[in-house]
């Protein structure tokens, strides 16, 4: 399978940036507010390239049925995961409050605001789901992902199961390597949260061995969305 020949004229010819997300790239805008390390501007970079896509011209992204099928599987278990984490992080504040009371303080936090937030940023992740084109599995994804797998290339690594991410991988290069064939010379950013697999220790710059097969595609990697966001001169 692959995209269409609809598909493939209409990008070719809007010829517009693309980005390819992955599933943690989505996912990410569900645990940002229980996320220690989460930086508010990688997440107004998100909601800029949200917009961008729903307009249809400015941008457009593609999803690997893999990350669609992995999206439908984990939204529900991380919405239940943020809610469990907010639901701590108002206990804590709670007993703060208790606490800065028996010192004699008279005022409390409002948090009303945090009500409803995880609903709202699950609306926000099937919306940028929705506004992508749907990118099938290349139909020799088999070999190429136990190819991948058994030589360790990026994303897998030796003693880890990395079938999936392979699956989006061999997904983007093959529909990259058609849109490009066809004529598209715009930029292209692979975003993808997950560092430790194809960003390795430096966590910014792409491992080597996948670096080159981007290379040769004119794509890019950006570890979040500000930096996709950069990358795609938005």
């Amino acid at each position: 399978m692959e995209l269409s020949d609809n598909e493939v004229t209409d990008l070719v010819t809007l010829n517009a940036p693309i980005l390819c997300l992955d599933t943690c790239s989505i996912l990410d805008l569900i645990r940002a507010a229980t996320n220690e390390n989460a930086n508010p501007i990688e997440f107004v970079a998100s909601l800029t390239l949200l917009k961008k896509m729903e307009s249809g011209y400015d941008l457009r992204a593609l999803l690997a049925q893999q990350v669609y099928d992995e999206l439908e599987d984990n939204l529900p278990n991380v919405q239940k995961e943020a809610e469990t984490a907010l639901d701590k992080w108002k206990l804590r504040l709670d007993k703060m409050d208790t606490i800065m009371e028996t010192f004699g303080a008279t005022a409390k936090a409002d948090i009303a605001h945090w009500d409803g937030h995880v609903g709202r940023a699950a609306l926000l992740a099937n919306r940028m789901a929705s506004a992508t084109v749907r990118a099938p599995a290349p139909t020799d994804v088999a070999q190429k992902v136990f190819s991948r797998a058994g030589r360790a290339i990026t994303p897998a690594r030796r003693g880890k199961e990395s079938m999936k991410d392979c699956i989006v991988i061999e997904t983007y290069l093959a529909s990259i390597a058609n849109l490009r064939n066809q004529g598209l010379t715009a930029k292209v950013v692979f975003v993808s949260s997950n560092i430790r697999d194809y960003a390795g220790e430096n966590g910014v710059k792409l491992k080597p061995d996948l670096a080159a097969e981007f290379a040769a595609l004119s794509m890019e990697y950006a570890p979040n969305m500000g930096a996709a966001k950069f990358m795609l001169g938005i």
